[in-house]
């Protein structure tokens, strides 16, 4: 690159140079000619005839010679000495630039570990509050994402009635759009889940009560809440179109004291780590979650049916 760059500054050096001599040649004919016209081609040639004769038996042209070499070899120094100096400057500069971008690229390089997180916190910490939620939930207009175990603090009118009831307006909102909502829960196969997935199934139940009520089709309903079940849970998500927050579950395993502290990621999902994430998570959904059969038994409108 940097030999490169003083190919181009010392061609740019000679076709200065080649100018400049063709502008003086030029300029020094235009002027010979106008003393021919203005004095006469006879009276021209014998006066610059007398000058030569005169000139060459005196030492004066000795003077003149030393001179003139004088002044061509100050001019040609001083072009020397600019692109010289400009050679240096561009060099310098290309220095400067290759090492700017080499420090990017090494801090970009440490902090890989960083890229697309925007912070991670203790799932309990206040920055997750009941209203951080419900903003999530109010500002979400073309997607909504969750996953837990059983979404019993969401859902749960006796703990969290508020948080419930703007859940659950964000649902109705975005399938009467025919937005994508996506659920996903854990199987039950403890007491605990089995008594919970029963508070689940009754705020199905009412969404899809409300969702009819505002004669929403069944196939629209069918399309775009989507409520399956997994085995195996490896992430608690909730996101919308302009936030992403995840938590590995697996992260409980490695705790003191019987104390539970599960870390919460905030990311971008559209970068980094988080997209890798956002799109493991959709791969999941996808291929290995199940559809719960008794919610699409009712969006289908056969709620007896199992």
């Amino acid at each position: 690159m940097n030999n490169l760059r003083f190919k181009d500054v010392s061609m740019d050096f000679l076709k200065k140079l080649v100018g400049f001599l063709a502008r003086s040649t030029l300029g020094l004919f235009t002027i010979l000619s106008l003393v021919v016209a203005i004095y006469g081609p006879e009276a021209f040639f014998k006066n610059l005839s007398d000058f030569f004769e005169e000139l060459f038996n005196s030492r004066i042209i000795l003077q003149i010679s030393f001179l003139a070499i004088l002044i061509l070899l100050i001019f040609i120094a001083y072009y020397f000495v600019i692109n010289i100096s400009n050679i240096k400057k561009a060099l310098i500069n290309e220095h400067n630039k290759n090492n700017n971008t080499l420090e990017r690229m090494i801090s970009l390089l440490e902090k890989e570990k960083n890229i697309g997180i925007s912070s991670i916190e203790l799932r309990d910490s206040i920055k997750y509050d009941n209203d951080k939620y419900k903003a999530i939930f109010q500002n979400t207009s073309s997607e909504l994402i969750i996953s837990g175990h059983s979404l019993n603090k969401t859902i749960n009118k006796d703990i969290k009635d508020d948080l419930r009831n703007e859940f659950m307006r964000a649902i109705i909102r975005l399938v009467k759009k025919n937005c994508p909502v996506k659920i996903l829960v854990l199987k039950p196969k403890q007491q605990e889940l089995i008594k919970k997935r029963e508070q689940l199934a009754e705020f199905i139940k009412e969404v899809y009560d409300k969702l009819k009520s505002e004669g929403v089709s069944n196939d629209i309903i069918l399309n775009c809440f989507l409520i399956k079940e997994t085995e195996y849970l490896p992430y608690y998500i909730v996101k919308n179109e302009y936030i992403f927050h995840i938590g590995h579950y697996t992260f409980d395993e490695y705790t003191s004291n019987s104390q539970k502290y599960s870390s919460l990621v905030e990311a971008n999902s559209g970068f980094g780590y988080g997209k890798y994430w956002y799109n493991d998570f959709e791969s999941f959904f996808g291929n290995s979650a199940i559809f719960i059969s008794e919610y699409r038994n009712l969006f289908k409108g056969n709620s007896n049916d199992e």
